[in-house]
């Protein structure tokens, strides 16, 4: 059972805050919880990590690949603004991806003792991506492990029309 009620849900969205960034921030998560559909929400998150962020680790700070990125499109603003390549190894990738795999666990999604444990050492491990770090391989071995054993779990709760 979600921490939030469905019911709550409705409700939050029927009043929602006034700050656009966190009403779309949370609209989907609410939006997902009144319509009983939080392993479908959570799925799409994690499919989205495994596919759409690089498994690169470059021999440079990717915030400053990131920044470049940025810059170029500012300083030409030609075309619609590029989608800027994100990496797994960022700091906030991983930050983010933790809190969405406790979320899991939090709202009731995920209930087997032995992936809440993976989970649990996931959140707690050495995942600090450090530029030329040997161990880097490993921690990026571990990331796409655990999305892949989550995606394998989530996939057969959501029915197949509604998969990504």
């Amino acid at each position: 059972m979600p921490r939030i009620t469905p019911e709550q849900a409705r409700e939050a969205l029927a009043n929602p805050p006034s700050d656009p960034k966190f009403r779309e921030a949370t609209d989907l998560y609410l939006t997902a919880i009144a319509e009983g559909r939080l392993p479908q929400y959570y799925l799409d998150k994690f499919i989205d990590k495994r596919n759409n962020y690089s498994d690169e680790l470059p021999n440079e700070d990717v915030r400053l690949r990131i920044q470049h990125q940025q810059a170029m499109w500012l300083r030409t603003r030609q075309g619609p603004k590029p989608r800027i390549r994100q990496y797994k190894c960022e700091g906030g990738f991983i930050r983010i991806l933790v809190g969405d795999l406790r979320g899991t666990i939090r709202n009731g999604v995920i209930t087997d003792p032995i992936l809440i444990e993976e989970i649990n050492t996931f959140g707690n491990s050495d995942l600090n991506f450090q530029v030329g770090d040997p161990k880097n391989v490993e921690r990026l071995a571990c990331v796409n492990g655990v999305l892949d054993r989550v995606i394998g779990y989530l996939t057969p709760m959501v029915p197949i029309e509604q998969r990504p």
